[in-house]
């Protein structure tokens, strides 16, 4: 190797020595010297060859040219080794000043030496991206859970093997959606199955080792810190198989690494670790450099293209063709189930509209636990894990493929099992035990033990009593015994075997009362002369008798002698037939020789006079052909066609305005009916009205909160008439409106005052959200004024907001009641209200705000956020805003104002006119208070250091400036003015500046 000439004359050569006069006294005392060790070193050889190369030295450096080539040769030599390592470190993009004091110590050079030779940028130190430098939980609890989980495989012989405690405890738990949960949940779910197999009190090997790996849940999922020390041990050993592989790449050749197609490779399988391809580069990067392995990185347009699978992690190039996971068979690009948004592997939330999208991944497991629990036909168990999945990805697929089968499945066992149910509470149990067999035949794995046990026990109890009856011939015995039977088995088919030669006798004598206002038929009858429990079968028909028990409608099966029908319709001829019925056996009937007919009147009937008119409407009974109106002054005609006819063309309401106010009208509405043969009337709805001129509405002025939920309320006086309050189920506004007493109170709440005048009234409130309606009652009406809303929702309480990574939070307190709130921020000022069109809305529901413990948005520098929070309150799907919670979040850039100070006085004056011009860098902003200080010959550096001599209150900007005219009493001759921020705290968001100081003084 060429010898340095620079050191061995004990002179730098970065910057290189140029000076001859020091050369030549550095060659002389090195002469010197080596003269000097080659009679006293105990190598003096070493150094009689120096001396004799110092010719050949001399002539070198004190030779500009050559000196110059010297340099450059051994510059090549000096820095071979610092330039391969520079190289090696500068592949990541910029290498760090750790790094820089690392190479000066290991070479000597000066860190300025090796900067010069570096072609990247320098940074400040990174944090360590290095995989020794994260925590794993303690080796001895690792190797226990290594072995436990070992055993545990070859016990429950699981296929594929569970390798992790996550797969362990969503195995045991049989829950996918514990895949992705909280140290905290995991925690709670290991405690519940270690109580869970202690209960059972079984010692056996297995549960011993469960118990073991749930105890070691508990302790590595103690809080999220421990958790991430086991992650970092799981993802530290993925990469002990990819070092490895490196290691025989490296070690085998120096070109293994420097292959654009196998380092990609393993960038790849790296991504699929750390889920980051940059991050992947990095470690491959550290790794090669820690153990000396020369390689070269792919460009970093290809690294950049390497995408992960959402779902299993697997990492790919995108390719048009390829839209399945190869590994895992889910698309590759997943849209956000909320807006659409296309997100990549590493986001938990969508980047547009926040929706959790990292449950997502949980979706398989719960769709293959739903599949399992569908084999089983566990339909409970099989719609929970559904509907978890159908939250964490609506619309999924494969989600609504097993729902489709799901109800399938269970409608066709459902619809089985519920005849099955039906036929046990009639106690046919003797069918029953057929169908149970046919569903046990169909749906396979269905048993109900309690219900077989039932079937049985109720055919074994209803033989015995057979057998009893088969073995008297006592007539009454035999009839008791087989009415015991049928009471435990009533389609035991020997029962009318037995019976058949005792026939049980018709009850008498049948009669039926119809009562035409109600509508209802009274059917009377004398009992059967046969002995045992008798129960009377009524059966009813339209037009012709009833020849049989199911010839016709079932209406009751009844043990006294009378029946009240009231599920008749008016104008239908009825007959009625009634069969005694004893332990399955049916009687002759006995029948009305008649038909039963209903003419029924009018019904809700609403009357509301007005100014001379009289407005009536009703409802019109089934079957009627048409109605029939008749008016007599004072009081009510008697029956149909007494009085003055009104003709109606409505066939539910009528008008009439052929009357007086303040006189009193009588009317009769009455249905016309055919009863086969002639036209009937019913005997009419009666009723009288008075019309009259009723007052204006009344209109609520104002609605104050007293205390709690008392609220005052006042009115302009009113007459005639006393005001009410109600409340009304809407917003729908009928003001002016006359209404019957009938339709007040159908459809309006009253509220009971607390107090009242003629002018006012307390009263209390309970809901949220009030529509109250004023109303004047009278004695012959109700009139609505307009109604108005009352809103109870509360705000948000302890609003606050910070800047923290580039984000705002906003935290507060929910108001009760709440689950949702909107947020809105514009950065000019405050929103208008909840629908601006220029603020940014974000609303946030009580549940998406627990995930993050705030709501979140991305900050800009230099921009002042204007903030208002609403909270929402839904009522009759009707979304009702509380007022407006403001705060502003002060940007991190302050606004420069400037200022100028403009005096003026006369010559007999004691007091200065001045103006003040100030201007800003931000023209929409508001400046805050301002205050005007003069001192004595010195201007003040703090406002309590002179005399206050105005104040120039807050204002908005217009075009940058603001003057501001004002004026003060004259003082010292030489008073310095300045201008100060009232609140120290301004000073955060402003810099206040002078234009021309030196002019802002008095004379």
């Amino acid at each position: 190797m060429k010898d340095n000439y620079f050191k061995l004359l004990g002179l730098t050569f970065d910057p290189p020595e140029t000076d001859t006069a020091v050369i030549n006294a550095a060659i002389e005392k090195k002469r010197a010297e080596w003269n000097q060790l080659t009679l006293s070193s105990p190598n003096p050889q070493k150094y009689s060859l120096l001396i004799s190369k110092l010719d050949e030295i001399k002539k070198v450096m004190l030779d500009p040219n050559s000196r110059l080539n010297h340099l450059n040769e051994i510059n090549k030599i000096e820095f071979a080794e610092l330039d391969s390592l520079l190289a090696q470190l500068s592949v990541k993009g910029y290498i760090e000043q750790k790094e820089i004091d690392g190479l000066s110590k290991k070479f000597g050079f000066n860190k300025k030496t090796i900067e010069k030779r570096i072609t990247v940028k320098i940074t400040e130190n990174q944090a360590s991206t290095s995989r020794d430098s994260k925590q794993e939980p303690n080796p001895v609890i690792i190797r226990q859970v290594e072995d436990n989980l070992k055993n545990y495989n070859q016990f429950h012989c699981a296929n594929p093997p569970i390798n992790t405690l996550y797969e362990f405890i969503v195995f045991i738990t049989n829950k996918p959606e514990l895949k992705g949960a909280s140290a905290d949940e995991l925690r709670k779910n290991a405690v519940a199955k270690t109580q869970e197999y202690q209960r059972l009190g079984i010692a056996s090997d297995e549960n011993i080792i469960i118990k073991n790996l749930c105890a070691q849940c508990v302790v590595l999922f103690t809080n999220e810190t421990e958790k991430k020390k086991y992650d970092n041990y799981l993802e530290g050993q993925k990469l002990k198989g990819i070092y490895a592989q490196i290691d025989d790449l490296g070690k085998i050749s120096d070109n293994n690494l420097t292959n654009g197609n196998t380092v990609f490779s393993i960038i790849k399988k790296l991504t699929e670790v750390v889920n980051s391809s940059e991050e992947a580069r990095s470690v491959f990067v550290d790794y090669c450099i820690k153990k000396r392995y020369t390689f070269a990185l792919p460009t970093d347009d290809l690294v950049q293209k390497i995408h992960q699978c959402f779902f299993c992690g697997v990492a790919y190039i995108p390719d048009q063709t390829a839209i399945i996971c190869t590994k895992c068979g889910n698309p590759l690009v997943i849209s956000c189930p909320k807006c659409g948004t296309v997100n990549d592997h590493s986001n938990n939330n969508c980047k547009k509209c926040a929706f959790e999208i990292s449950k997502m991944r949980l979706v398989g497991g719960l769709c293959d636990a739903a599949e399992r629990a569908l084999e089983q036909m566990d339909f409970d168990n099989a719609n929970l894990k559904l509907k978890k999945a159908d939250e964490y990805w609506p619309g999924n697929d494969r989600t609504k493929k097993i729902i489709e089968n799901l109800a399938v499945l269970r409608k066709r066992c459902e619809d089985k099992v519920k005849g099955l149910k039906e036929k046990i509470r009639e106690k046919q149990y003797h069918s029953a035990k057929a169908e149970l067999k046919t569903i046990q035949q169909t749906v396979p794995g269905y048993s109900d033990t309690s219900i077989e046990n039932e079937i049985n026990e109720h055919i074994k109890t209803a033989e015995e009593w057979i057998r009893k009856a088969r073995s008297t011939n006592d007539e009454g015995e035999i009839i008791d015994f087989c009415s015991k039977a049928f009471e435990e088995c009533k389609d035991h088919p020997e029962i009318n075997l037995v019976l058949k030669q005792y026939p049980v006798a018709p009850p008498t004598a049948l009669t039926s009362v119809s009562d035409t206002r109600e509508c209802t038929n009274t059917l009377s009858w004398k009992a059967s002369v046969s002995a045992g429990n008798v129960i009377y079968h009524i059966v009813r028909k339209q037009d012709t008798l009833p020849l049989s028990p199911t010839d016709g409608d079932l209406i009751q099966d009844e043990r006294s002698c009378h029946f009240l029908d009231k599920k008749t319709e008016p104008g239908i001829r009825y007959f009625y037939s009634v069969f005694s019925f004893r332990a399955g056996i049916y009687s002759s009937p006995v029948s009305t020789s008649t038909a039963v007919v209903n003419f029924a009147d009018v019904s809700n009937v609403s009357i509301s006079p007005e100014s001379r008119k009289i407005t009536v409407t009703w409802k019109v009974p089934n079957n009627s052909q048409s109605i029939g109106i008749w008016r007599k002054q004072n009081a009510p005609p008697a029956m149909a066609r007494d009085g003055t006819p009104i003709g109606c063309i409505s066939k539910s309401s009528f008008s009439d305005t052929s009357v007086e106010n303040d006189v009193t009208y009588g009317y009769i509405v009455c249905v016309k009916y055919s009863d086969g043969k002639n036209e009937v009337w019913s005997p009419g709805y009666r009723f009288s009205a008075t019309p009259t001129q009723p007052p204006d509405p009344v209109e609520i002025k104002n609605i104050t909160k007293i205390d709690g939920d008392t609220y005052e309320a006042t009115w302009a006086p009113v007459s005639p008439g006393q005001v009410s309050f109600y409340l009304s189920k809407t917003a729908e506004s009928r003001a002016g409106s006359v209404i019957s007493d009938e339709e007040l109170t159908l459809h309006y709440t009253h509220i009971p005052f607390l107090s009242h005048t003629p002018t006012s009234a307390r009263f209390r409130l309970v809901d949220f959200i009030n529509y109250i309606v004023p109303v004047i009652r009278t004695p012959n009406s109700s009139v609505v004024g307009v109604s108005l809303r009352v809103s109870k929702v509360g705000c948000v309480r302890n609003l606050t907001g910070k800047i923290y990574n580039n984000r705002i939070l906003i935290e507060f307190e929910w108001p009760e009641k709440i689950t949702k709130v909107c947020c809105l921020y514009r950065n000019d000022t405050y929103p208008v209200d909840v629908n601006d069109p220029a603020a940014v809305k974000i609303p946030t529901t009580k549940e998406q705000y627990g995930r993050e413990n705030a709501i979140k948005f991305r900050y800009v520098e230099g921009k002042r956020f204007f903030i208002s929070i609403f909270s929402v309150y839904v009522q009759n799907n009707e979304e009702v805003y509380s007022d407006a919670i403001k705060y502003t979040l002060k940007g991190s850039k302050k606004s420069l104002v400037k200022y100028d100070i403009a005096l003026s006085k006369g010559f007999f004056s004691k007091k200065y006119s001045c103006s003040i011009t100030a201007e800003c860098d931000q023209p929409a902003w508001e400046l805050p208070v301002m205050v005007l200080v003069g001192r004595d010959r010195v201007a003040p550096l703090q406002k309590e250091q002179g005399t206050m001599l105005a104040t120039i209150p807050a204002g908005k900007l217009s075009d940058k400036n603001k003057i501001y005219d004002f004026t003060f009493e004259d003082g010292a001759r030489d008073m310095r003015l300045k201008l100060f921020f009232e609140k120290n705290e301004d000073y955060n968001d402003f810099s206040l500046i002078a234009k021309n100081p030196e002019k802002h003084r008095t004379n």
